[in-house]
């Protein structure tokens, strides 16, 4: 039996990406499954300019954001060397504004983009033996916006279709309990917005009175990353402790906020950044497990500041 490293985080869409499970290295037994929902914990009333600069998230209201989403990931090996996986985001973001007396609050709830992926193990296909200690992966994933509206305010996510790809090399360091492992790849922003939807949008509100920008102003495409993710980790006894590092650096470069995105800086275009974090996951009986992550920006352009959390319940099957 392969030794499988505790798996780590999970995707979100807009602003902070968390390190990706679709980023494996090692793929799931055949038969096995793998199940894993998380609640995330994110607050910030500052972003990161084009420049790398700490402003305030909008200095026309002095508001600030908030992200109380969860999300469900799971895995399944359908052979020992294919593994077919999917996470779904339930997103709830809040927006403050200020400027009002009491202080008014955007809000929005919706099933945000699904990731649908398979991860190959192409290790033997390259001479390396198929239960050795280093493994290499390829995986390749589908983002699915799910039917949300891309120009609620907040939006839920961009609204466009994602494709990209990983490569991912993963070393177990056994007889001493850890591994570590990383990953490249590239992200594919498409223009294809048919899984997303628009409201009619007059004076700010929709005819059910939610926060809305008119279409022109919502119609942010994303544009192309590169992706990048280390990681290594160590078990004590039932717990598994690990050190994250992962980036998404725009191929174009980050520009001046113009338009909507001014009071919509969640919805940046173009951004970069490095995030780095730690995780801790206690193993407990009948294969479930108790995990935490917290991550903050090491660098970041057109991006929002603040702290990342995740507190998780997963099982393996």
């Amino acid at each position: 039996m392969r030794w499988l490293p505790g798996i780590v985080a999970l995707v979100t869409l807009p602003l902070w990406v968390v390190p990706s499970l679709h980023a494996q290295a090692w793929t799931q037994e055949a038969g096995s499954a793998y199940l894993k929902v998380a609640q995330s914990f994110a607050s910030s009333s500052s972003r990161f300019d084009e420049n790398g600069t700490i402003v305030p998230y909008n200095e026309n209201t002095n508001g600030s954001y908030r992200d109380r989403s969860m999300y469900i990931y799971g895995e399944f090996g359908v052979t020992d060397r294919l593994t077919f996986a999917a996470s779904l985001p339930y997103k709830r973001l809040y927006v403050t504004d200020e400027t009002f007396e009491p202080t008014f609050e955007r809000t929005s709830a919706a099933w945000g983009t699904a990731m649908i992926f398979g991860r190959y193990d192409i290790g033997p296909a390259l001479g390396l033996a198929s239960e050795g200690p280093t493994v290499l992966a390829a995986n390749v994933g589908l983002g699915i916006p799910m039917g949300y509206t891309r120009n609620y305010d907040p939006a839920v996510g961009p609204g466009q279709l994602d494709i990209q790809a990983t490569l991912n090399i993963g070393r177990s360091l056994w007889p001493f309990p850890g591994y570590v492992q990383a990953g490249l790849g590239y992200r594919r922003r498409t223009s294809s917005f048919g899984f997303s939807r628009t409201t009619m949008c007059s004076g700010g509100v929709d005819a059910e009175g939610h926060a809305c920008l008119e279409d022109e102003q919502a119609s942010l495409e994303f544009g192309d990353e590169f992706l990048f993710s280390a990681e290594g980790g160590a078990t004590i006894g039932p717990v598994l402790l690990q050190g994250l590092l992962d980036a998404h650096w725009s191929v174009a470069a980050p520009a001046p906020p113009e338009g909507a995105v001014v009071v919509r800086p969640e919805g940046f275009e173009l951004q970069r950044y490095v995030l780095a974090g730690i995780g801790a996951t206690i193993n407990g009986p009948l294969d479930f497990g108790l995990s935490i992550q917290a991550f903050t920006a090491i660098h970041a352009q057109n991006a929002l500041g603040g702290r990342l959390v995740f507190v998780g319940l997963e099982r393996k099957f």
